[in-house]
C-alpha cells in the first residue's frame, strides 16, 4: 500500500494540468460571448446609413430584438461596446479583469450607463402591442412585427 501522506508527483502535474484547461477553456468561452456582443454591435452600426435612409427611427432595435430573441437593452449595450470598441484586436487588450472578464461585468463595470432616451425605449418597448391597431410605420414594424411589404400585400 502507497503512502498517501505525500501526494505522488504526478499527480500533481495531473492536477495543475487541469486546472490549467478549465481556466482557458472558461476563459475561451467567455471571450466568444464578448466577441459576439461585439459582432452583434458591429451588424448593426454598419447598416446606421440604412437606418437613417428608411427612417427605421430607433423602433428597429426593438424590432430586431424581438425577431431574434435578444433583448432591447443587450442590443443597445451591443451597439455601445462596439462604438467604444472600434476594432476588436483592441478590445482584449483593454479589457481589465484578465482571464476573468466577462460579458456581465463589461456591462456593469465598462460601458456607460445607457443615454435615457434609450431607458425609455426600453420601457416602453416592455408594453405589449395592440396588433389592431398596428398602422406599421416602419418597415419592419415594431409593434406587430411585420414586414411593410407584408402588410401592404393584404
Amino acid at each position: 500500500m502507497s503512502d498517501l501522506t505525500q501526494e505522488p508527483e504526478f499527480l500533481t502535474h495531473l492536477i495543475e494540468q487541469i486546472g490549467a484547461i478549465k481556466v482557458e477553456t472558461e476563459y475561451n468561452a467567455r471571450i466568444d460571448v464578448i466577441k459576439g456582443k461585439w459582432e452583434i454591435g458591429n451588424l448593426i452600426t454598419a447598416e446606421d446609413e440604412n437606418f437613417k435612409k428608411f427612417e427605421y427611427g430607433s423602433r428597429v432595435i426593438e424590432s430586431i430584438g424581438n425577431r431574434t430573441n435578444i433583448s432591447t437593452a443587450t442590443l443597445w449595450k451591443c451597439i455601445q461596446f462596439k462604438k467604444q470598441f472600434p476594432n476588436w484586436e483592441e478590445v482584449e487588450s483593454k479589457l481589465p479583469e484578465g482571464k476573468n472578464v466577462s460579458w456581465f461585468y463589461i456591462t456593469q463595470k465598462v460601458l456607460p450607463a445607457l443615454p435615457e432616451d434609450k431607458q425609455r425605449l426600453l420601457t416602453e418597448g416592455t408594453q405589449k402591442p395592440d396588433k389592431e391597431k398596428c398602422e406599421h410605420p416602419y418597415w419592419i414594424c415594431g409593434k406587430c412585427h411585420k414586414r411593410k411589404d407584408e402588410v401592404l400585400s393584404n
